[in-house]
């Protein structure tokens, strides 16, 4: 920063004095001596200016190292987050390529339970038609030993009578 330094100077020329009065400076409208206090008063107002020139030139530069301090961290903090965000992107991607293969293999179970349950309800039906056929088996077993103890009877002259008992 290019620094500019200008001095303040009365309007009266100070340095140059009217040579037929002395005691006058050359505006004419100030005595020698109030323009030397006026001078005075300029040169209070120019310290206490350039002291406000330096403590602002002190600021800035202070809030620049803040600046640049705050870039740094913000980088640092944005460069943090696009990782994290990185990483999150990367474990979302894993968990839906999980959820994927679990809704695969659930829908293969559902599919799976559904033909156990359609082959229980076949074999159970298969198992109550046996159990009928097993039971009318049966009673024409029955029948058919009736028949034959009744043709044995007959044949061996045996009253029916024991053959209904046994039966």
């Amino acid at each position: 920063m290019r620094l500019i330094r200008y001095a303040i100077r009365p309007k009266c020329n100070l340095p140059y004095l009217n040579k037929a009065n002395r005691e006058r400076c050359r505006c004419g409208r100030h005595t020698l001596t109030q323009c030397h206090c006026r001078l005075a008063g300029m040169q209070s107002e120019l310290r206490s200016l350039r002291e406000l020139r330096d403590s602002a030139l002190a600021e800035a530069e202070r809030l620049r190292v803040e600046l640049k301090d705050l870039r740094r961290a913000f980088e640092e903090l944005l460069h943090k987050n696009q990782e994290e965000q990185s990483t999150l992107d990367k474990r979302c991607n894993d968990l839906w390529g999980q959820l994927k293969v679990k809704t695969v293999e659930l829908d293969h179970a559902r599919v799976v339970s559904e033909e156990a349950q359609n082959l229980s309800k076949q074999h159970r039906l298969e198992n109550e038609m046996l159990k009928k056929k097993v039971h009318v088996l049966n009673e024409g077993m029955h029948f058919l030993r009736f028949i034959s103890r009744m043709s044995n009877a007959v044949k061996t002259n045996q009253p029916i009578s024991k053959c209904l008992e046994r039966g």
